[in-house]
């Protein structure tokens, strides 16, 4: 049951970044394997583009409204949400719109296209709505300006699916001309790179093109509407005595009239159109002088394969008038949404936390260098010394003073659980709204999370001697102190309120066989909750736990950190550096700094004599933290 319970849990918690993962596979398969279904490729890889064609809209959906869940119903009792995720909601808009190889995958899905815009509003509404209603006021602004240049090409981009589903509906298709006079619009299949360099060349080697386009147009609209006597006639004239051959570039010629013979005419054909035999004849005068029928195959080969683009892509779209005035701003907001993006501040730490602390205690506790020991060897005791006077004459203040006395290791589990406690407790004010990152409530529950991190995962680096097993142990007491539920807790608020009412309620769960640390952790959270200004409690937390992470930094081999930048780097390591610039002690300082003399033994060396021979001065041990008492005395 507690298996279940956990992978349950396991999949709410990653099931936002699993979901966007999925969508963005199936995006990148779509858009590298679409294009094969006009080949004759085998039965199930055509099955694959069609389950990937499914699920990759079902996906980008799923994960818009499990992100619509999260910061709607959730966003109270569940771990303050990073601003990050709030932007997968364009990015999700973005991977709706579906790459450009595809849009349809039958003729079938292109009259569909009103349910497309109907999709296309609904879920650019709900994506708009999670970003307006829980982006913080004091978010990053860089950040903001991305998401905005995001929401523009993801709403740009989930436009087009329709616009192509429409344009090529049967019903548009039999609404369209029959006849290309007066047209100039031609569609190409290749990209943008490609015409410049045709540009380019064609001017560069052959030097202007000695008829335009114009011209070759202004030809076929010399073909009149004309009877069928007519029509055979003149096409029999122009087989048997053919057409006048132009003196310009092949490759010019070629490029004009074949995209006068790639007109309508072939998508009318498909639609049952009937077709005038002036545009009848048009095309075949324009094949004749290309002596396609020399290369019959290939061309209508390359033909067939522009009206499929033209029918399942967004071909049609894309270089459509329209198309090509949304194309290049699309492009630029892309690399404007990348280089803000970039440039932003995404780690959502103050950069001054610790900072600030260093630099208050050089200015108001270090004054020589017992006091600089002292200042290097605090874990918590420095802001209890500061927020004495709030906990001043309570059973708290023994208690929290207690829990920082302890080994570090479980020093940093016990405070770990109370601050989760603390901030889901029962007589805790509610946060609506949630609170901003920077607040001391945000602040201390990444680094109590970062260091219970350190604990599991990288033991080493938290201190020397790290007891890895303490997070099992107290995992196993808390799965064991559930078991007594009829109902396992849903969600992180209701497994807090749990253990609060428990502690108070059922205190015989709670003895030294079944978790006696979680009974200390909630004695601590009860001391803390004696402190009735919410923002006070947290500063105060805030305080020990940015001790506690300078603590363990300096405390951190420097091998271990140069080992952690293979593996992606720690935060630790920002940590350690800091506090090295900031002239604190290092690792090797611990060991090689020579202790002070103590005060009885100094005065006893300036007024001893009586030939009294000196004795070798005996190895010191390492000091341990100071107490409450000796900082305060200090």
């Amino acid at each position: 049951m507690m298996g279940m319970s956990s992978a349950i849990q396991w999949w709410e918690d990653s099931q936002l970044r699993a979901l966007v993962l999925s969508s963005a596979f199936l995006h990148l398969f779509l858009f590298l394997t679409a294009t094969t279904r006009a080949l004759r490729i085998y039965s199930w890889f055509r099955l694959c583009i069609w389950l990937a064609y499914l699920g990759s809209d079902a996906a980008a959906i799923y994960a818009l409204a499990t992100l619509f869940n999260r910061h709607t119903a959730g966003a109270a009792a569940t771990r303050t949400r990073s601003t990050l995720e709030l932007l997968w909601a364009p990015v999700l808009l973005i991977h709706l719109g579906g790459p450009v190889s595809i849009s349809a995958y039958n003729m079938e899905d292109n009259e569909l296209w009103r349910r497309h815009i109907l999709t296309l509003l609904s879920q650019v509404s709900v994506a708009l709505y999670v970003f307006c209603k829980f982006w913080p006021p004091d978010g990053e602004k860089l950040l903001l300006w991305a998401a905005v240049l995001l929401f523009v090409l993801g709403i740009i981009k989930f436009s087009v699916k329709p616009l192509a589903l429409r344009s090529a509906s049967i019903h548009n298709l039999t609404l369209s001309r029959a006849s290309v006079v007066g047209t100039r619009k031609v569609f190409r299949v290749f990209n943008i790179l490609s015409f410049w360099w045709a540009k380019f060349t064609s001017h560069a080697m052959y030097g202007p093109k000695a008829k335009g386009r114009e011209e070759i147009l202004a030809e076929l609209d010399n073909f009149d509407d004309i009877s069928i006597e007519e029509y055979v006639q003149e096409v029999k004239r122009i087989i048997c005595v053919g057409v006048e051959e132009d003196a310009r570039s092949r490759s010019d010629l070629d490029d004009d009239l074949r995209s006068a013979i790639y007109s309508r005419p072939e998508l009318l054909l498909l639609a049952d159109r009937l077709l005038p035999y002036s545009q009848r004849l048009r095309a075949l005068w324009a094949f004749l002088k290309l002596n396609e029928y020399e290369r019959s195959y290939g061309e209508s080969e390359k033909i067939l394969y522009r009206m499929f683009s033209l029918l399942y892509t967004k071909e049609k779209v894309f270089f459509s008038r329209l198309g090509n005035d949304m194309y290049h701003p699309a492009i630029a907001l892309s690399f404007a949404a990348i280089g803000l993006f970039a440039k932003a501040r995404k780690d959502g730490y103050s950069e001054r936390l610790v900072l600030r602390q260093l630099e208050a205690g050089w200015k108001e506790y270090i004054h020589d260098a017992a006091s600089f020991r002292r200042f290097n060897d605090r874990r918590g005791q420095w802001t209890l010394r500061l927020s004495r006077h709030l906990l001043q004459g309570s059973h708290g203040q023994h208690v929290v003073r207690r829990s920082l006395q302890v080994p570090f290791d479980e020093s940093v589990l016990l405070w770990h659980i109370a601050t989760e406690l603390c901030f889901h407790h029962p007589d805790a004010a509610a946060p609506h709204p949630p609170p901003s990152q920077e607040s001391p409530a945000a602040v201390s529950r990444d680094i109590s999370s970062y260091m219970a991190y350190l604990l599991l995962l990288r033991p080493e680096m938290l201190m020397p001697g790290t007891r890895q097993d303490l997070f099992w142990s107290a995992c196993y007491h808390l799965e064991r102190i559930i078991s007594y539920d009829e109902e396992p807790p849903l969600d992180e608020r209701s497994l807090a309120q749990g253990i609060v009412h428990k502690t108070r309620l059922l205190p015989w769960l709670f003895d030294a066989s079944a978790g006696a640390l979680l009974w200390e952790a909630s004695a601590l959270t009860e001391a803390l909750m004696q402190l009735r200004d919410e923002e006070e409690r947290w500063k105060l937390v805030e305080g020990v736990w940015v001790e506690m992470l300078c603590y363990s930094a300096s405390r951190c081999r420097g091998y271990l950190h140069a080992k952690s930048l293979g593996e992606g780097g720690e935060f630790l390591s920002h940590v350690w550096l800091l506090l090295s610039q900031m002239g604190m002690e290092t690792f090797a300082d611990r060991f090689q700094r020579p202790e002070a003399p103590e005060e009885h033994a100094t005065a006893a060396g300036v007024g001893g004599g009586g030939g009294s021979t000196s004795r070798p001065p005996q190895p010191q041990q390492e000091q341990v933290p100071p107490v409450l008492e000796e900082i305060t005395a200090a």
